[in-house]
Parts: C-alpha cells; sequence; structure tokens
C-alpha cells in the first residue's frame, strides 16, 4: 500500500517508520515475505490501527478496495 506523505509524517511521530519502505520512489508500508501482506498485518487486521486507532490508517487503507 503507497502511504500518503499526512500518513508518514503521523508515523514518523510515533516511531512507525520501521514499518515504512521506498519503492520506486514512492513510500510505501513494508511486506511480509512470507505472505505480501502488510508487515503489520496481524491476525486479519492491521496492527498500526489496533495499537493507534483509525486516525493512523492511511488514505490507501481507508479507501481500500473501493478506488484502485
Amino acid at each position: 500500500m503507497q502511504v500518503d506523505a499526512a500518513t508518514r509524517e503521523r508515523y514518523s511521530s510515533c516511531g512507525l517508520e520501521e514499518a515504512l519502505t521506498v519503492e520506486a520512489g514512492a513510500t510505501v508500508m513494508k511486506r511480509d515475505a512470507a505472505t505480501g501482506l502488510c508487515m503489520k498485518f496481524e491476525g486479519g487486521l492491521c496492527g498500526i490501527v489496533r495499537e493507534h486507532g483509525e486516525k493512523y490508517l492511511g488514505d490507501a487503507c481507508f479507501f481500500y478496495p473501493r478506488i484502485t
């Protein structure tokens, strides 16, 4: 999932930058090598939202799968 600038700033402000990486010049969520899912995806839920609340849900995740 691509991460917008506002979400990147929120994640950096609370120590979640380890969940991000840069691919082809865009900031994206790191993926688990075994599953291909976002690194923080745990038990069918986003671990970031579970720990920090919905305000940490990035635009790509918020709108998924309603837009492409």
